[in-house]
């Protein structure tokens, strides 16, 4: 730490202390320490760290520095990656056309996009609802409800339309139907030293969409093995905050979208009534089409 500051300031450890040694010298590594700080990449408590490593050196060797401002402290930003992009429509709709040679990786974002679903939602459908998907497709149906739980208790039911259905249907053509020895939708790529199923994970996600958005030329490969400070936003976030925007842009009510998204609503406000299954499904066919791909 103190070695990067070292750096910074050109100064070796010996010529800081001696600077410090005076008042005007203290001022000027105040300065010089403000401007590192201010260019380090990290969050906010990091860099708050970093701070006060370096004043207790200086403290240590009875050069105690002046104090920051409380103004400058409570300025100090977040050193976040900035994003290199946005999902929008045509993007998503151009991952979903460069993917037709990837039936996993295909259904797995419409079904993310028509469900509204978060990632965590995702792994509920592909590690838990594979046996109740598979029967209605099965059978050729083209709206599949889906029933999620809420971490603390609760849950809520939201679907899946035509393009989802389809979708699956081609996967599990291509990489198995659910059944009781195998009930995962999105099974985990088994590694070469194992040859059993195994559940979704974040990170199998993760890589999914990484690996479609390299290929699309969305983000670029990585190289090396240092994380990059730009993220792109093309993830699994990006995809359900533009199934919301899509339907609610289209016309349909917000609260539904909300509602279908998992989100708690507080009916009570617009002085009514949760609405029943059969009013929520309703409500999706209606809004389907502003979720087709």
């Amino acid at each position: 730490m103190l070695e990067r500051f070292c750096e910074f300031s050109g100064k070796s450890p010996a010529r800081l202390l001696a600077l410090a040694r005076t008042p005007k010298g203290r001022l000027e590594i105040l300065e010089i320490l403000e401007r590192w700080v201010g260019s380090l990449k990290g969050t906010r408590s990091t860099k708050l760290n970093y701070l006060s490593t370096v004043r207790e050196y200086f403290a240590f060797h009875g050069c105690p520095l002046p104090k920051l401002s409380p103004s400058w402290t409570r300025g100090a930003r977040t050193g976040s990656p900035h994003v290199e992009r946005f999902l929008d429509k045509q993007t998503f709709k151009n991952m979903i056309e460069a993917c037709r040679d990837d039936p996993r990786t295909r259904s797995m974002l419409l079904v993310q996009f028509q469900s509204f679903s978060t990632l965590r939602a995702l792994l509920q459908v592909g590690n838990n609802m594979g046996l109740k998907i598979a029967g209605p497709l099965r059978k050729g149906a083209n709206l599949v409800p889906l029933r999620f739980q809420h971490a603390g208790g609760g849950g809520w039911i939201s679907y899946i339309g035509k393009d989802a259905c389809d979708a699956l249907r081609d996967w599990f053509s291509f990489g198995g139907w659910p059944g009781p020895q195998s009930p995962y939708i999105w099974p985990t790529i088994p590694t070469p030293y194992t040859t059993n199923r195994r559940p979704l994970t974040e990170g199998a996600v993760h890589d999914a969409y990484a690996r479609l958005s390299i290929r699309l030329g969305l983000r670029p490969q990585r190289t090396s093995g240092k994380g990059t400070r730009v993220r792109y936003g093309v993830g699994s976030t990006q995809v359900r905050n533009l199934a919301v925007a899509s339907a609610i842009v289209g016309g349909a009510d917000h609260m539904i979208v909300h509602a279908l998204a998992g989100h708690r609503v507080d009916w009570k406000a617009r002085r009514g009534r949760p609405p029943d299954e059969k009013s929520l499904e309703q409500a999706y066919r209606q809004i389907e089409p502003h979720l087709s791909v």
